[in-house]
């Protein structure tokens, strides 16, 4: 297909404008304002002003402020309430007015119901644009008015079911690159994001980034994203920038990581038989992608899942292993759940429950008789009986591996079965901190790894994830030599 025509520069310069020249005429602003005018922060954006320092007096500093409204030339926009706070200098002198600034995280564009459907476009600051190198996308440019165009690659294309077209692409602008997204369909703001959320997560699983931190979305008459007619802003949380590659195009990366390891050295000869770096590992097709973003986006117990295993691995180690069993857990419950259990209880349902049961009942209530035991212990643990003969745990987290077909080595057993331990507080014991801090990577990376393939297995991923384990060169997997390269 040829390149996707595409009208970007108008928006950006849209958003642009808007730090150009003051603002004014506030309406419902609890302080006197003058020489006010919007500005970027390094977290969301700020009214830099002069403020009546009487009116400052006031109002107590940091107090979340009512709703208020300013103008820009002709366009008014709304500050919701609780949203801004106002900080000044309080320093005592003639002047009535002193320096000030009023930080907001959301403002909208007045004359536009966000609560209706409309076409909307989405643009974030992006730190770096690299995924040409895991994604078959598609190429788009942009015909400049007065001549010459903008074309690149990375065009990311969704097809959401039942609602239409969905895309997210780079596009660099005065020497910074931007997210783009937009929906070829009519939405409101809160189901925008959440389209949106849904691309970003699956692209981030595999770049280890989600961007964040902050968006401009846009609103147009139509799908040609022309024309902006306003402009809600909403600060975001931070964006997510994983520690832990689960897929890689590049043998080379990982010949040079492998060519000379301690333990892993047996590994080249996957990436580079001979010496000679094969290609092993194709680009992830389009198809897949919007299949992927369509269950991530339907199911909110895949969406925590991916969001946890590219977040835990940002946190300090003693927290990553525990975050990775709730990832764990979040998905094997899922998947039992649509799988349907297939774990077996230890003894027969019928003959525990007409003689097992009944015999350990006899011995609390003879217990009770003979004096040892009180009837509120014969409460609780009779009640505990009922639980007694249920599925075990481990059981529950290994069986979707089973489903799936994917055999768990001894070192993946030994991960899942630290998983209680981890999430009660215990601790994986060594001689010394070295040992401390390599079982509790060690731990982190299997966890993170049997995460990646339930969740990949499940979106209907089929090509190769990385054994970070045999890659960070860790003895268990080295002495059994795992592959570097998982096929799913």
């Amino acid at each position: 297909m040829g390149a996707i025509q595409k009208d970007i520069l108008t928006s950006l310069r849209y958003i642009k404008d808007l730090y150009k020249g003051e603002v004014g005429d506030f309406v419902g602003c609890p302080v006197a304002v003058d020489e006010a005018r919007l500005v970027e922060q390094e977290r969301g954006v700020a009214i830099a002003c002069k403020a009546s320092w009487r009116d400052v007096w006031r109002h107590r500093p940091y107090d979340d402020m009512p709703q208020f409204s300013f103008s820009k030339e002709d366009k008014r926009f709304v500050v919701p309430e609780n949203v801004s706070f106002l900080s000044a200098s309080n320093e005592f002198n003639t002047d009535e007015f002193q320096e000030a600034s009023i930080s907001i995280s959301r403002f909208y564009s007045a004359d536009i119901d966000w609560n209706q459907p409309h076409f909307l476009r989405s643009v974030q600051p992006l730190d770096r644009f690299d995924w040409v190198h895991t994604f078959r996308t598609f190429g788009y440019e942009e015909r400049y008015p007065n001549g010459g165009w903008f074309t690149s690659l990375g065009l990311m294309e969704v097809n959401f079911k039942d609602k239409g077209i969905f895309h997210l692409y780079p596009y660099k602008f005065e020497n910074q690159y931007y997210l783009v997204c937009e929906a070829y369909f009519e939405c409101t703001v809160e189901e925008f994001n959440e389209y949106a959320f849904a691309a970003q997560l699956s692209l981030g699983f595999f770049t280890d980034r989600i961007t964040l931190d902050e968006a401009y979305v846009l609103c147009y008459a139509d799908a040609l994203f022309t024309a902006p007619q306003g402009i809600y802003y909403m600060e975001l949380r931070s964006s997510i920038k994983g520690q832990y590659p689960i897929f890689t195009t590049n043998m080379y990366w990982l010949h040079e990581i492998l060519k000379n390891g301690k333990n892993n050295s047996y590994a080249d000869a996957e990436v580079a038989p001979g010496g000679i770096v094969g290609n092993i590992v194709d680009w992830l097709q389009m198809d897949f992608y919007s299949g992927m973003v369509n269950e991530i986006y339907a199911h909110e117990e895949l969406r925590r899942a991916a969001c946890i295993v590219l977040e835990a691995s940002t946190v300090a180690l003693e927290y990553q292993t525990a975050l990775y069993a709730v990832a764990l857990e979040c998905l094997t419950s899922f998947l039992l759940k649509e799988q349907g259990n297939t774990s077996k209880a230890p003894v027969d349902k019928d003959t525990f429950n007409k003689i097992i049961r009944p015999a350990f009942q006899k011995i609390l209530e003879d217990a009770e008789i003979a004096g040892k035991i009180d009837k509120e212990a014969v409460k609780i643990l009779g009640n505990r009986l009922n639980n007694l003969n249920g599925v075990t745990n481990s059981g529950k987290l290994t069986d979707p591996f089973v489903n799936y077909g994917y055999p768990l080595s001894k070192t993946d057993k030994e991960a899942i079965n630290t998983r209680n331990r981890l999430l009660h507080g215990g601790i994986l014991n060594g001689v010394n901190y070295k040992e401390q801090f390599d079982k509790l990577y060690g731990c982190s990376l299997r966890l993170h790894k049997l995460c990646c393939i339930l969740l990949l297995k499940r979106v209907g991923f089929t090509s190769y994830i990385i054994n970070l384990p045999v890659l960070r060169d860790f003895r268990e997997e080295c002495a059994a030599h795992e592959p570097v390269l998982i096929q799913l």
